[in-house]
């Protein structure tokens, strides 16, 4: 049995973060007597339970942990960003901040914001060292580029789980017209002219797709409809939009609209439009999240329809070798938990204490599946959910998971490939295997995500960025539909540089190469 501490509370608003006035000035406080504090925009309570002390998961990491926290949420419907914004702006910190810090880690340490935890990670995160001592590339990504810790993080446990977005298709549809699976360019359009000659579909994606690399892997591009920056093969940082292999992928999108074969809606449409459009049979393939499998076909079953939607492979280059990109992350996130320079020094160790849970062999199986007894039993040595969340009266699979798992999307620890097994339908789960292939190197071409600018380039480099995010969207979707014709192409090009194209390179090179020097 755990030690508890127990302390009085503390609150905070998304408006302004208040501390109490019992709890007093953290500089010199003596015989701290509250809660630890905790502001995150991550492991947010899930909507059937009034707030987090009633969510299975949240109030039962106290027991687990042995450790008491307070957590504070934006409010449902404002803009986190904002929140966040807020909560920084005041005086009054919580002890403990979750949120995407690792790009911004050197500001937040400099201005007082966040605790340098270097020398402290040893003694009073064992289990977080020693996991980032195991996993050199993990170490190298959550310090600065001088060398301080300042965050607990969430890795995934095998690369599939890094893809979760991909091309997906009318399983049915290929088998009524007797065609096989395509696996190139030549053979996607051959699909989609069938479907739309047979069933009036078109191709359509989700804006989920804008910020992947779609199928211009199949072109030997690296980047979507959004500005996407790859290391090229002597290490030096390009963008996508500005190559040769990037415009071959925009003819080949222009033709196929300018057939009648992509939705005109495809400029704008959101998982509402997706919706519509795949239970009206309007389109047979669309690329989207993986969980969109299971939600067309179970919608088709009710509707009491024979749709069968599943995975299609990225289609290979024209040589026959693999796609040059697909949709992927890294194996770790930007988002992590950060002490606060506002925490009192008498609850430092109950703060690495809970940071450090997550990486124990308890404390992995409870952030993956909740209470043992509960939510989950060990099967032949394999975490298994009970029928309390694989048969809930009350909620959906989705739902139920949600209430006793906390790495369902960014959490802390480790995601196991396990967990996102159980609560995926076996389409929706394999979807990653079919997307990934047989190869896992896609990522060598990524920059990054442990890649962090300086204060001057995170200036520099966000004006340059909003600018040139809008022009190349408004373009691209002008290429595709032919209101501007790809022979301007090169002028497009210059227009960038014009924008500050050059001195952005610069700043990604001058990070990425700080990074690979750590």
């Amino acid at each position: 049995m755990k030690k508890w501490k127990k302390i009085c509370l503390a609150s905070m608003s998304v408006a302004s973060v208040l501390v109490l006035s019992a709890c007093g000035d953290s500089s010199n406080a003596k015989n701290v007597d509250r809660d630890l504090t905790l502001w995150s925009n991550q492991v947010v309570p899930s909507d059937v339970v009034k707030d987090w002390k009633e969510s299975p998961f949240h109030a039962g990491l106290a027991k687990a942990s042995g450790v008491e926290v307070d957590w504070t949420f934006p409010t449902k419907g404002a803009d986190a960003s904002q929140a966040f914004n807020l909560m920084l702006a005041d005086k009054q910190l919580p002890d403990m901040i979750w949120a995407g810090l690792m790009n911004n880690a050197d500001e937040y340490l400099d201005d007082g914001t966040l605790r340098d935890l270097t020398d402290d990670l040893p003694e009073k995160a064992p289990n977080y060292w020693k996991w980032l001592q195991d996993h050199p590339e993990y170490d190298k990504a959550f310090k600065t580029d001088d060398g301080r810790y300042y965050m607990v993080g969430f890795f995934r446990e095998e690369p599939e789980q890094t893809v979760f977005i991909g091309p997906q298709i009318r399983q049915d549809w290929l088998d009524e017209q007797n065609l096989e699976m395509p696996t190139n360019i030549a053979e996607w359009e051959n699909v989609i002219e069938t479907f739309n000659k047979e069933y009036g579909a078109k191709m359509i994606f989700t804006t989920d797709w804008w910020m992947s690399p779609g199928f211009s892997g199949a072109f030997g591009a690296y980047g979507g409809f959004e500005p996407s920056f790859y290391i090229d093969d002597d290490n030096n940082i390009q963008m996508a939009q500005v190559q040769p292999e990037w415009k071959e992928y925009l003819e080949w999108l222009n033709s196929l609209y300018s057939k009648g074969l992509i939705d005109p809606d495809f400029a704008t449409a959101d998982g509402t439009v997706i919706d519509t459009k795949v239970a009206q049979d309007k389109t047979g393939t669309i690329s989207a999240l993986g969980s969109r499998i299971n939600a067309n076909n179970s919608a088709a079953k009710e509707n009491g329809k024979t749709a069968q939607w599943v995975a299609a492979p990225y289609p290979n280059q024209a040589d026959g070798s693999k796609p040059s990109a697909i949709f992927m992350q890294d194996m770790y996130i930007d988002h992590g938990v950060g002490i606060t320079t506002s925490i009192p020094d008498e609850l430092l160790d109950e703060a690495f204490a809970w940071l450090d849970f997550p990486f124990t062999e308890e404390g992995r199986l409870y952030w993956n599946y909740g209470e043992e007894g509960v939510s989950w039993e060990d099967i032949d040595g394999v975490p298994t959910f009970t029928d309390e969340v694989l048969n809930n009266s009350k909620y959906d699979l989705g739902t139920a998971v949600s209430l006793y798992s906390g790495n369902l999307g960014y959490g802390l620890g480790v995601q196991e490939l396990n967990l996102n097994r159980q609560r995926s339908d076996e389409a929706s789960f394999n979807a990653a295997k079919v997307w990934l292939g047989e190869n896992d190197d896609y990522g060598k071409r990524m920059i990054p995500t442990g890649v962090s600018k300086t204060n001057q380039e995170l200036k520099e480099s966000a004006t340059i960025t909003n600018t040139l995010n809008s022009y190349v969207k408004e373009n691209a979707i002008d290429f595709i539909t032919g209101r501007r014709s790809l022979d301007d192409f090169d002028k497009f090009v210059k227009e960038l540089e014009d924008q500050g194209l050059e001195q952005l390179l610069q700043i990604q090179q001058d990070s990425y190469e700080r990074f690979e020097n750590r």
